[in-house]
């Protein structure tokens, strides 16, 4: 999976788990519903019933991260659902579990309208589950809008990087609209000839401001996800002309670097060195960071600005190979977000050893710092599909600690790892003080193979129909795993398929 498409998972998985209630103990509630069976499927039901704010999707988002096949009907279920993101979010969930063996998406996508198509191609594309088959099943569709067409054949170029699609890409050039004919002559350039590049960076520069951006922004968007060196002479020019705004200056000269280059990096040191405000140059660097970029020259950074000079430090540490996690603590001690946001994406490109010192690092100065506890959950995730084996021991130090958003943020880590044995951890919390902790625990421990007696389930049971004082996500995971358990989890998933 990409870099971006991690980010973007992970978001989801903060979004779909993170928002949790803090409140009194269970039975100070006023309410809990009594039939178990039916009080379960409420709140699975409570994900496909749309809402007013969207918070439903957050629950519906909170089961799809449970990639339990048992849940598939739902899905199945779901695609012919009248609200849109409920059929995105079930082409998505079905596309995952079956990622092994591939689905047939071009008849699920043939009967969306053409902006959930494009939404779901591009989730696709960004979550990385978009297999060439596929996507090449899917350009057939006759209704396909210009804008599919040209992510779906980037997207192609990606996996098989040939001239088959040139034929596909040349009717594209002469289309009226100036965006689409600038990316499919970057496609073209990339694959085939490059002669309408030309004409198109020669009208590029003589557009008006409006086009020029709308232009720009969408090439920016592009290459994000698709760098190539083709696409460069454009992110070059957004990056020096003020016609474009500050972030999207900024977003060129990161989605340069995409493109794993020299002109990329020197397009990126450019606008380093033009940089108006510290500001700038921070976000510019951090931006490196996520990238990985691997560079000994990090002067333009430097300013005399405690945050820059540190990320020049690290950045150049990187770049010289040389011992890295002294440089990462300078940095994380500055204290502010973007020194934590550059050394987490530095761990996620160094060696397995520095990653974890890192992990440690941050964990550690989270029992004492809430301005980063709540990064406690990516790191948890990371060291839990690692398999740490430093992992227990701070887990063990968080439970004890009397830092309870830590903890939470630490057992929302546990439930979004892969690693299903990592999961029988959240027993080191099962002992905490406070109940919604003590909940949570319980849950994370019902989605593993731990044997659970009948207090347990009774405990599981509780928080199901409504006790624990836990979020909705949480509750209708808990109520998934009580069904499960209790051999009622097909009988659930057809009653909420007849009551849809």
């Amino acid at each position: 999976m990409s870099e971006h498409g991690q980010r973007f998972v992970l978001s989801s998985l903060v979004l779909s788990v993170a928002c949790i209630l803090f409140g009194t103990p269970a039975q100070g509630q006023n309410y809990i519903e009594v039939d178990p069976f039916e009080s379960s499927v409420r709140a699975m039901k409570s994900a496909i019933a749309p809402t007013r704010d969207g918070s439903n999707h957050k629950i519906l988002l909170a089961l799809r991260q449970l990639q339990d096949p048992r849940l598939a009907p739902l899905f199945r279920d779901l695609l012919d659902s009248k609200q849109p993101l409920l059929r995105i979010d079930a082409l998505l969930a079905l596309t995952e579990l079956n990622s092994e063996r591939g689905l047939e998406l071009a008849p699920i996508l043939s009967r969306f309208n053409q902006r959930e198509r494009l939404i779901g191609i591009s989730a696709l594309i960004d979550l990385d589950l978009l297999e060439l088959d596929q996507a090449q099943a899917i350009f057939e569709l006759e209704e396909l809008s210009d804008v599919e067409r040209l992510m779906l054949v980037g997207h192609i170029i990606s996996l098989k990087n040939d001239d088959e699609q040139a034929t596909r890409i040349r009717p594209l050039t002469k289309r009226e609209d100036a965006a689409t004919r600038a990316i499919a002559s970057l496609l073209l350039a990339e694959i085939a000839e490059d002669e309408p590049l030309k004409k198109e960076l020669d009208d590029f520069n003589q557009l008006d401001t409006q086009t020029k951006v709308l232009v720009g922004t969408a090439i920016i968007d592009f290459a994000d996800w698709h760098p190539s060196k083709e696409g460069l002479p454009f992110l070059s020019h957004a990056t020096a002309d003020t016609d474009f705004v500050r972030s999207l200056r900024l977003a060129a000269a990161d989605a340069a670097l995409a493109c794993d280059c020299p002109e990329g990096l020197e397009i990126w040191k450019t606008s380093v060195e033009n940089a108006a405000a510290a500001g700038d140059r921070s976000r510019l660097a951090t931006a490196a960071l996520e990238r990985g970029l691997r560079t000994p020259d990090w002067a333009s950074t430097r300013d005399g600005r405690l945050l820059n000079e540190r990320l020049a430090d690290v950045g150049e540490a990187f770049g010289q190979g040389v011992e890295l996690l002294p440089h990462a603590r300078n940095l994380l001690d500055v204290k502010h977000p973007l020194s934590l946001q550059a050394v987490l994406a530095l761990a996620d490109h160094c060696t397995p050893e520095t990653a974890e010192a890192i992990w440690m690092t941050v964990l550690s100065q989270a029992l004492q710092d809430p301005r980063l506890q709540p990064s406690a959950g990516r790191v948890v995730t990371n060291m839990a599909d690692s398999r740490s084996p430093e992992l227990q021991g701070m887990l063990r130090r968080i439970a004890k600690s009397d830092q309870r958003i830590l903890a939470e943020f630490a057992l929302l880590g546990l439930m979004n790892s892969s690693n299903e044995s990592a999961k029988t951890d959240a027993v080191l919390f099962a002992d905490n003080p406070n109940t919604t902790i003590q909940s949570i625990s319980l849950v994370i421990r019902a989605l593993s193979d731990e044997v659970m007696n009948d207090k347990q389930m009774k405990e599981l049971q509780t928080i199901a129909s409504g006790g624990g004082r836990v979020d909705p996500s949480i509750r209708a995971i808990a109520a998934w795993a009580w069904l499960k358990r209790t051999g009622n989890s097909d009988r659930a998933i057809q009653k909420l398929i007849t009551s849809d």
